[in-house]
C-alpha cells in the first residue's frame, strides 16, 4: 500500500491520491456516486502507482443493508480526464457497475468487472463458476464421484493484476466415501497465467534437488488457460518469511531463490550479499 511519502512531489495525481487514501474522503466520493445507498465505509487495500499517468487502486466498500462488502477497481487519472474515461467505460460495459468518483478524478469498476483480468467473472461469479468450472473440478478431484456443496470467498484482489478465491468443496468419491477439500483459484491479467504456472513448475523442479525441503508449494490441480485461471490445492504450513528465505536461498539453494523471484517477475542477483530490505516499507506497499 502506498503512503503520502511514496508520492512524487508536484505529480498531478498527488491531490487525488491523498484524497483516496483518506477513508472519510473516499467514503464521501462513493456516497456521491451512489446517492440511493448509504455508504458506511470505504478503504483502499492495494495500490499501483505510475507518477503522472495513472494509479490503480483496489477498494473495499461497505453499504448499509448489504451483508457483503463490495470490491472496486479504481483508475485514478490526471485532472480533467476522469469523465471522458467514465463515458467510454459506459459504452464498454453497458453501464453496469461503473461509477465516476468526481472528487478524485477516478473511474470505479465493481468486482468482478476488471479491464485486464478477462476471466475474472468465471472465477468470481457463482453462476459462471458452476457452469464452466465446477464440472472440471469434479473430474480432477473426484473422478466418477460428485461435488454436492461448495462455497467461495475472495482472498486477494489486486485491480488489473490478479485475484485469488478460496473455494471449499464437499461431495462423494466414486467409492461412495465422503470428501471435503479446500482449493484456491488464481486468475491473472490476460496473458500472465501461463507465465505464473511455468514459474511454479520451475520452483518445484528446483526443490526436487533439495535433500531437506525448507518449504513447499501448492500443487496445481487444474489449469484453464482459455480463462487465465489455475487451481491449486491448499498447502499445509505457514506463510513463507521472504527475507529469511532469501538469506537461506543465498547459501543453500540459489536456483530456488531465482525461481521464486521469477514467479513474482523480480530481477534477482544472488552472487553478492543482499542489502537488508526495509520490511516496513514493503508491508506498506503490499
Amino acid at each position: 500500500m502506498i503512503t503520502a511519502s511514496d508520492l512524487c512531489p508536484g505529480d498531478c495525481l498527488t491531490p487525488a491520491l491523498l484524497t483516496a487514501m483518506d477513508p472519510v474522503s473516499l467514503r464521501d466520493a462513493f456516497q456521491a456516486a451512489l446517492p440511493l445507498k448509504h455508504v458506511e465505509a470505504a478503504v483502499i487495500e492495494r495500490a499501483k502507482y505510475k507518477p503522472g499517468a495513472k494509479a490503480l487502486l483496489s477498494a473495499r466498500v461497505r453499504v448499509a443493508g448489504e451483508t457483503i462488502e463490495k470490491l472496486y477497481a479504481l483508475r485514478v487519472l490526471p485532472p480533467g480526464k476522469g469523465r471522458a474515461r467514465y463515458e467510454r467505460a459506459l459504452g464498454e460495459t453497458g453501464g453496469a457497475g461503473v461509477l465516476l468518483l468526481e472528487g478524485i478524478d477516478a473511474v470505479a469498476w465493481a468486482f468482478p468487472a476488471d479491464l485486464r483480468i478477462g476471466g475474472l467473472a468465471y472465477l468470481a461469479d457463482p453462476k459462471l463458476f458452476e457452469q464452466a468450472t465446477l464440472p472440471e473440478l469434479a473430474r480432477a478431484l473426484a473422478p466418477g464421484g460428485s461435488i454436492e456443496a461448495w462455497s467461495s470467498e475472495v482472498v486477494h484482489y489486486a485491480a488489473e493484476q490478479s485475484c485469488t478465491m478460496r473455494v471449499r468443496l464437499s461431495g462423494q468419491l466414486a467409492s461412495g466415501e465422503a470428501f471435503g477439500r479446500t482449493i484456491y483459484g488464481k486468475c491473472h491479467a490476460d496473458g500472465e497465467s501461463g507465465r505464473a504456472v511455468q514459474a511454479l513448475d520451475n520452483i518445484e523442479a528446483a526443490l526436487a534437488n533439495e535433500r531437506e525441503r525448507a518449504f513447499g508449494i501448492a500443487r496445481v490441480i487444474l489449469e484453464q488457460p482459455q480463462l487465465g485461471i489455475q487451481w491449486q490445492e491448499a498447502a499445509p504450513g505457514v506463510q513463507l518469511e521472504m527475507a529469511g528465505f532469501f538469506d537461506s536461498a543465498l547459501g543453500q539453494a540459489e536456483r530456488v531463490g531465482a525461481a521464486v523471484a521469477g514467479l513474482h517477475g523480480l530481477p534477482v542477483k544472488l552472487d553478492a550479499p543482499p542489502v537488508a530490505p526495509d520490511l516496513d516499507r514493503l508491508k506498506r506497499r503490499l
